[in-house]
């Protein structure tokens, strides 16, 4: 073997080496290379957004209007959890939460537990039953808010928005994007929020 032969073969076990070292400690750091969409958001374990809120902040009195158009406010619901979900039929992401959001109501005791799905839209009653019956999410109880009144309580800056409300009327939880209600994972996580009370 050459001089230079010996040179190009032991160039090459050089390159081979350096590209598994490389390979190697790409993969140590790839947690952190590639973290997942939990660690960016900083959520809930199970949830992409579903974050604490700090404080748990008493909410505000805010009326809106069932299907028959007469106001209801979120302190009809105090007793119970409530995910309140803040919702428009223009938003994408919310429409297709739609679905998860009637699953989870499904599977939650009335008793212990409210899903509360607000259009936040000029749209009547009518229009919003008829909406959510061709989204898959019929079981959802019509709720509209045409003056906007959660929108500015929640200081909403991006749809869809749900915020999780305990019995005494606290936030506790706000995911800012949708979310897949329906998932084991979730509804866990909501269930076992009346163990903890």
């Amino acid at each position: 073997m050459t001089l230079g032969s010996r040179f190009a073969l032991y160039i090459a076990i050089g390159l081979v080496v350096l590209g598994g070292l490389g390979l190697f400690v790409y993969e140590m750091g790839a947690f952190s290379v590639h973290e997942t969409e939990q660690a960016k958001t900083g959520a809930l374990p199970g949830f992409k957004y579903l974050k604490n809120s700090e404080n748990k902040p008493e909410l505000a009195p805010v009326v809106f209007t069932d299907k028959d158009g007469k106001d209801v406010g979120l302190e009809g619901f105090k007793g119970r959890y409530v995910v309140l979900n803040l919702w428009a039929t223009w938003c994408g992401p919310c429409v297709n939460e739609l679905p998860a959001l009637a699953k989870l109501k499904a599977a939650l005791p009335e008793d212990r537990f409210a899903v509360v799905a607000v259009d936040l839209e000029k749209n009547d009653a009518g229009k919003v039953s008829d909406f959510l019956a061709g989204h898959q999410a019929g079981a959802l109880t019509v709720y509209v808010d045409q003056k906007l009144g959660l929108m500015k309580a929640f200081t909403a800056y991006a749809l869809p928005l749900t915020v999780i409300v305990d019995p005494a009327g606290h936030e506790i939880a706000r995911a800012v994007g949708p979310e897949a209600w329906d998932d084991p994972k979730a509804v866990a996580y909501i269930k076992g929020l009346a163990g903890k009370s």
